[in-house]
């Protein structure tokens, strides 16, 4: 038996393999992401069913974020001076309940969390939103958020990444991870 030619066969036969599964890898992710398009589009139809109209368009990543560990202290730089806009890698922070705090450090979490989409936030909290009387969303955005922990003294909190959903009655926040 010709051993070179057996092995030519080989590879050959294995590169056909790989093409076969890499493009029905592929094909699944094509499939699913245009399952997830027309998901986002039947969300945004139905909004606009109950009344609510958008006049942005809703943003379509799901990044992985980690969770925040703030650490407020008073050797930390002062918040007087600082940009009324704090963010971590281009996602605001928004802090509640911590606005006398001399200032803070972040740390990154190790573990990375999956963002869900926003229309799937939206339509959770949409019956908040058809009894405050919510007639348009301005804009989606995600956000790092820190809820007020009823603490006065922490010196410690966690922010977690939701989706920020701004309305013409007020801003509402809804948890972004899966």
């Amino acid at each position: 038996m010709n051993w070179s030619k057996a092995k030519t066969i080989l590879i050959v036969a294995l590169l056909i393999a790989d093409l076969f599964i890499g493009s029905y890898y592929l094909s699944g992710l094509l499939r699913s992401r245009r399952e997830e398009q027309q998901r986002m589009q039947d969300a945004v139809r139905y909004l606009e069913q109950e009344g609510i109209s958008l006049e942005a368009p809703l943003p379509q990543d799901t990044p992985r974020l980690p969770a925040l560990t703030l650490q407020f202290s008073d050797d930390a730089p002062s918040a007087a001076g600082a940009p009324a806009h704090v963010e971590y890698e281009n996602v605001p922070i928004v802090l509640f309940g911590q606005e006398d705090a001399a200032g803070f450090t972040i740390t990154p979490g190790e573990v990375m969390i999956e963002t869900a989409p926003a229309y799937r936030a939206l339509l959770r909290i949409l019956p908040s939103l058809k009894e405050a009387g919510v007639r348009t969303i301005r804009v989606v955005e995600l956000v790092y958020y820190v809820a007020e922990s009823g603490i006065e003294d922490a010196s410690e909190d966690t922010a977690l990444p939701h989706w920020g959903i701004f309305t013409d009655r007020g801003i509402y926040y809804e948890p972004a991870f899966q």
